[in-house]
C-alpha cells in the first residue's frame, strides 16, 4: 500500500491577510469590564446586580468598580529578571546553607549518641564481668559497691544504653 501526498496549493498572503488577522485578534482581545454596576431589590425581594440602570419603582444604589480587563493584574510586577533571579539565588543558598547545617548537627548528635552507647556498653560489661566495682570518692580514694549499689549501676547502664543505643 502506498500513501501518496500531494503539496497542495496555499493561498498568497498579502496586506489583506495582516488586515484580517489583524481585525480578528481585535474582535478576540479583552475588553474591559463596566466600570459601574446597579444594585437593586425588585418586590419580591430579590437582590440584583446589572451593569444596565434598574427599574424606576426599585430601589438602587451605583457601584464603582474600576475599569480593568478581565485577567489584568492589579498591580504589574515592575521588577526586573536580574532582580527575581538574585532573589531566587539567595533564597536558594540561605535553604542550602540551613540544611548543611542541620545535616552537620545531625552528624554531632550521632556521634555523640554513638560515643554515650559505648560507654553505656563498657559499664555494663565492667559491672557484669567484676566481682568488685568501686568508684572513686572526692578525695580519689576507692570505694567498693556493694551487691545494691552494684545493681542500681547495672540497672542505670542499661537504663543508659537503652536510651542511647536505640
Amino acid at each position: 500500500m502506498r500513501v501518496i501526498f500531494r503539496k497542495m496549493a496555499l493561498p498568497q498572503r498579502g496586506p489583506d491577510a495582516l488586515v484580517a488577522t489583524t481585525l480578528l485578534l481585535a474582535l478576540i482581545a479583552p475588553r474591559p469590564c463596566p466600570a459601574q454596576i446597579y444594585k437593586w431589590v425588585d418586590a419580591q425581594g430579590v437582590t440584583h446586580y446589572s451593569s444596565q440602570s434598574p427599574p424606576a419603582n426599585a430601589r438602587s444604589q451605583t457601584l464603582s468598580l474600576p475599569a480593568t480587563a478581565p485577567g489584568a493584574a492589579s498591580s504589574p510586577d515592575t521588577t526586573s529578571w536580574q532582580d527575581k533571579d538574585s532573589a531566587f539565588r539567595a533564597r536558594y543558598d540561605k535553604q542550602k546553607a540551613d540544611e548543611a547545617k542541620k545535616e552537620k548537627e545531625d552528624a554531632a548528635n550521632a556521634l555523640a549518641r554513638r560515643q554515650a552507647c559505648n560507654k553505656s556498653r563498657d559499664d555494663i560489661a565492667v559491672i557484669e564481668r567484676s566481682n568488685s566495682v568501686y568508684t572513686l570518692n572526692a578525695q580519689g580514694e576507692r570505694v567498693y559497691m556493694n551487691d545494691d549499689q552494684r545493681a542500681a549501676a547495672l540497672q542505670s547502664a542499661r537504663t543508659r544504653a537503652q536510651q542511647n543505643c536505640n
